[in-house]
């Protein structure tokens, strides 16, 4: 899309004239070499896995994903891309797990998100990623009172799975997905998944 050269981009964003404002701004203020800028996130999923940009400008709130979901396709789609996650929410797992994600403020500022982008690359070309899951920073923690499978069960309710999207993944029933939901709330002491969730996130 631009010829520029610097740091490879891809933008995600559903509304194509923000996404192409985004993609002007990093070209003409960062030196970015911006690939394409993508609307539907199955399109970007793809994209990124067949052009493994530097980085990923994505913001999920307006894809209508969880942010889990949105942030653990994109790095599975890309091991070396850096990540920066628009969005309202800035105190989530992700960016403390993961050095190539970054999270930006929607109310972000030009300056802040080239600055996201530029630390997501530079982690990327200094050592990559340093987590793939979100228990492997949590030794000893909240997580280590579940059973192998519970801890399967939790990482795909931080992704924004429900039972039968648990069930499919892991080969297993949706009831005994559900019953894995109960059984992990139960030893964690909280009433539902949202809250497994975020004592795990805030662990």
């Amino acid at each position: 899309m631009h010829s520029v050269t610097g740091p490879s981009i891809v933008v995600c964003d559903p509304h194509r004239t923000v996404g192409e404002a985004v993609a002007v701004g990093l070209a003409r203020l960062a030196g970015a070499s911006v690939l394409t800028v993508e609307t539907h996130f199955v399109e970007a999923l793809h994209t990124v896995a067949t052009r493994q940009p530097d980085a990923i400008v994505v913001e999920p709130d307006l894809l209508g994903r969880p942010l889990g979901t949105v942030v653990a396709a994109f790095v599975n789609a890309s091991s070396r891309s850096g990540l920066v996650v628009i969005t309202a929410d800035t105190n989530t797992l992700p960016a403390r797990l993961d050095r190539m994600i970054r999270l930006v403020s929607d109310d972000y500022t030009m300056d802040g998100l080239i600055a996201a982008v530029r630390a997501a690359v530079t982690a990327g070309h200094t050592g990559g990623r340093q987590a793939s899951g979100v228990f492997d920073q949590l030794d000893g923690g909240v997580a280590s009172r579940l059973t192998a499978r519970e801890r399967q069960v939790l990482e795909c309710l931080a992704e924004g799975c429900d039972p039968a999207a648990i069930a499919r993944r892991l080969s297993i029933t949706t009831s005994t997905a559900r019953t894995h939901v109960k059984n992990l709330c139960h030893r964690l002491g909280v009433h539902s998944a949202a809250e497994a969730v975020t004592l795990i996130r805030h662990s």
